[in-house]
């Protein structure tokens, strides 16, 4: 067999060789492994997502769960007595902090921040107060002064509402 005619530019035809294209397949692979990568890396920074299936009698992927509403029966309140002066027929003067306990999964509360409102029962005027969560820390005033009929009045507390806030109380 003769020889390929050269093409009309006077070139001899010239074979690419298979390290070049072989070359090029990598660095294609490997271009389509780093993109594939840095999508996922910057997919996978927020919430996870469940991906439909085929299969509707598949347990579907687990997903970040959400913020789950807290409400006033998600706490209780215990009430200290730290100072109480009495005065006769006139009734007494306590000093009393709130001791706040949270009743939940204390997971749910991490990265989030509340407004706790309650009420102060069993003196002659109910107080209401508030105290802020951030996460499971507390921040609550010191003492409140609650004035009673007797010596014998019960002083209770609870809380009403509950609020969740974006700027940390």
């Amino acid at each position: 067999m003769p020889p390929p005619l050269p093409p009309s530019g006077g070139q001899p035809l010239r074979r690419k060789p298979r390290r070049t294209i072989l070359l090029a397949a990598v660095v294609t692979l490997l271009v389509a492994v780093t993109s594939g990568g840095i999508g996922y890396a910057f997919g996978s920074s927020g919430s996870t997502t469940s991906t439909p299936t085929d299969d509707d009698d598949a347990t579907p992927a687990e997903t970040t769960p959400e913020a789950v509403p807290l409400t006033a029966s998600d706490f209780s309140l215990e009430v200290l007595t730290e100072e109480k002066k009495c005065f006769g027929s006139a009734g007494c003067l306590l000093s009393v902090s709130i001791s706040p306990t949270f009743n939940g999964v204390s997971s749910i509360l991490e990265g989030r921040s509340f407004k706790v409102l309650y009420e102060v029962n069993g003196g002659e005027e109910p107080i209401l107060d508030r105290f802020t969560m951030i996460g499971t820390r507390v921040r609550i005033d010191e003492t409140l002064s609650v004035q009673t009929d007797s010596s014998d009045a019960v002083v209770t507390a609870e809380v009403t509402q509950v609020i969740e806030t974006t700027n940390g109380g």
